[in-house]
């Protein structure tokens, strides 16, 4: 790795090291070899030179006792962590390498489960990060921000997405605000564009409260086949005043709120699931316009969004179609708060 930032440092070689110990001692003349790279791939230099960028902006921001731990043979620095900090341009050889091993994997490439070509869309799109672990097996990172805000009147309720407006329904979800990093973004500028893109309407609203906390977890992605790493930074927010009458927010009439309560009298779901019983009042279900979708929020408890996040699609589409949300809804959130031309076109 010292030969990875002398990439970037354009290090002068000086001499031979003398060991004290038994040891192999290779000394790198970074002159002779970036005039090497000059002769190869154009795109491999671009590589190298990112890596390395990267590399010194990742280690920079080590803690003091990260720092101590710096030696010329180890480093606690993750190569996920240095590839996921690179611009996009700059690591797509690496993503291209990965997709040309997966497709040369005759178990991956022929599973029928695996849809490959999406795989390469969002490797493209920067939605993932693909690289070679130290096995040489081909391994999958993202980086998801996501903003828990809380109601301004009762804090124990945050904000919740739970559909979002496309080819004339609502698509069922259940989850936080929440974006993917881009092009080498740090979470910071992430969470000024979940305030700023997802809750436009209400940004000059959210006000940001404590540190961002960090969770990593990995487990097998049933969707690609590869071994995911995911991690989650997660900031909390409290929303400083009511939303009343604020452009592009429409809140759900009180008379849906009731036939979706009657639903649900009818129904065993909420039994056959084990979800505790709650307030549908206090839900204070709202359509809001982001750049370029309009989206179904509600105000959730932990324990609701704990059983909500955690249902079948099916059950969760019935929950979306009973709010009856309509055309002329979405038309309306839509010329209050027009949608950005730009984004349109991402």
């Amino acid at each position: 790795w010292i030969s990875e930032l002398a990439l970037c440092l354009q290090w002068v070689h000086t001499g031979l090291a003398e060991g004290s110990s038994a040891c192999e001692l290779i000394a790198v003349d970074i002159h002779t070899f970036c005039i090497s790279l000059m002769y190869q791939d154009q795109s491999i230099y671009c590589f190298l030179r990112g890596y390395a960028r990267s590399l010194c902006n990742t280690v920079r921001k080590l803690d003091d006792a990260q720092a101590r731990e710096l030696s010329d043979v180890a480093s606690p620095v993750h190569r996920r962590d240095v590839v996921g900090g690179m611009r996009v341009e700059d690591a797509k050889v690496l993503g291209q390498a990965c997709l040309r091993a997966l497709a040369e994997s005759w178990a991956w490439a022929f599973s029928k489960k695996i849809d490959f070509e999406q795989l390469a869309r969002e490797t493209d799109a920067r939605r993932h990060v693909l690289y070679f672990n130290e096995n040489q097996e081909v391994v999958r990172y993202t980086s998801v921000v996501s903003l828990r805000l809380q109601h301004h009147a009762d804090g124990t309720r945050f904000l919740v997405n739970i559909g979002k407006w496309r080819g004339g329904r609502i698509e069922p979800s259940c989850k936080l605000p929440r974006s993917r990093q881009r092009d080498a973004e740090g979470s910071t500028s992430v969470l000024n564009r979940i305030q700023n893109d997802k809750l436009r309407p209400i940004a000059d609203l959210v006000l940001v409260t404590g540190e961002m906390l960090q969770s990593e977890s990995t487990a097998m992605s049933t969707k690609f086949g590869l071994l995911t790493t995911c991690s989650t930074h997660l900031q909390v927010a409290t929303l400083v005043s009511p939303l009343s009458d604020v452009p592009g927010v429409l809140p759900i009439a009180s008379n849906i709120r009731r036939d979706i309560t009657r639903f649900f009298a009818r129904s065993r779901s909420l039994e056959i699931l084990d979800i505790p019983p709650f307030d549908w009042n206090l839900w204070a279900p709202m359509l809001m316009a982001s750049r370029s979708h309009v989206k179904l929020f509600v105000w959730m408890a932990p324990e609701e969004f704990e059983n909500w996040s955690t249902v079948d699609s099916t059950t969760l589409r019935r929950l979306v179609d009973k709010f009856h949300v309509t055309e002329e809804m979405v038309e309306q959130v839509e010329q209050a708060c027009p949608f950005d031309a730009d984004a349109l076109c991402l």
